[in-house]
């Protein structure tokens, strides 16, 4: 499952305060609309440069369309840089967030491990010291016994 991508509001005074925007039929104003929300959906990425992506966009119907495509862009044009000040805005505070959530979290954490750990030890009795090993000498044949012999042989031949 994907994880659902996170949508700011979308700041809409400079749209619904435009004059050109007040005189659209609500067939424009629904292709302005239909602009912005993908503006917004993509993080404020450009918009398609080909006429006919950009109508795709717009879900328009071709004479409308027509009739009103220069003044549905000037309107983008005028509310552009407010769509991308207030994107900025969120994702430099999102981003400040999880960075002030992180330095919390990781504070949190030492403060936990810090209590549950162990007193400290001496440095001497941290390392205990290591006895010496021992070596014992293999036994001869002669000194293991008849069987010895007996296995040694069979393991030559």
């Amino acid at each position: 499952m994907t994880k659902p991508r996170t949508l700011w509001p979308m700041p809409v005074k400079g749209l619904l305060d435009h004059p050109d925007f007040e005189r659209l039929p609500a067939a424009g104003r629904g292709m302005v609309i239909s602009i912005v929300l993908y503006y917004w959906k993509c993080q404020c990425q450009p918009l398609p440069t080909k006429p006919s992506e950009l109508f795709i966009v717009a879900r328009a119907f071709p004479p409308t369309w027509k009739q009103h495509k220069a003044t549905i862009l000037r309107i983008f044009k005028d509310i552009q840089p407010e769509l991308d000040a207030y994107h900025h805005f969120r994702s430099e505070r999102k981003s400040l967030i999880q960075m002030v959530g992180a330095k919390a979290t990781a504070r949190a954490r030492a403060e936990r491990l810090s209590k549950n750990a162990p007193a400290r030890p001496e440095i001497f009795d941290a390392a205990p010291a290591r006895e010496r090993e021992r070596y014992e000498r293999v036994a001869t044949p002669e000194e293991r016994g008849p069987r010895a012999r007996v296995v040694q042989t069979m393991r030559t031949r």
